[in-house]
């Protein structure tokens, strides 16, 4: 756990050695115990998702994917209970972004304008996109060609992720 020295260094942002931050004696080792479970987000009203509809008209949304919404905004499961979030689970609706706004615009240069990125990655690894017209794709920054195709549909996307979120069950470390 880094103290308030080591944070203030690493704040300015100033590039650090790992031999020197492993080094630093503003650290000190702590045991957490961390609970985890799932987390659904609160259903989004049909005023708030008709609302975000009319600020991105040129990303319409599938009915399926409207209805999802409207029973639960944000999926994270094995979530970390204390921060409500996974190491990668499907954002609320209001942090969607189209691939040209994203942060990583450079790594959707190839995917239709009005594709949303709906997810967020720990590490950035993947990305579970909508493409309009194609359905959902779970993207590889680093190896396009090997992205998965997920499906067209809610029910197939939510078979897909709970089989892959298995992986974060924290129980298989036992």
């Amino acid at each position: 756990v880094r103290g308030p020295e080591l944070q203030s260094l690493l704040d300015t942002a100033r590039p650090l050695r790992v031999s020197d931050l492993a080094a630093h004696p503003d650290q000190h080792t702590e045991t957490r115990q961390c609970r985890y479970g799932h987390v659904l987000g609160a259903p989004l009203s049909s005023g708030a998702l008709a609302a975000w509809q009319g600020r991105n008209p040129r990303t319409p949304l599938p009915a399926d994917v409207a209805a999802l919404l409207l029973a639960v905004d944000g999926i994270h499961l094995w979530a970390n209970l204390e921060t409500g979030r996974a190491y990668f689970g499907i954002l609320p609706l209001a942090e969607w972004q189209t691939v040209r706004e994203a942060p990583a615009a450079a790594l959707f240069a190839e995917l239709p304008e009005a594709t949303l990125v709906m997810s967020y990655h720990e590490n950035s690894d993947y990305f579970l996109l909508l493409v309009p017209g194609a359905g959902f794709t779970w993207f590889d920054p680093q190896s396009p060609e090997s992205s998965t195709s997920i499906g067209a549909s809610v029910e197939a996307l939510l078979d897909w992720w709970w089989r892959y979120a298995q992986e974060l069950d924290p129980r298989r470390k036992e």
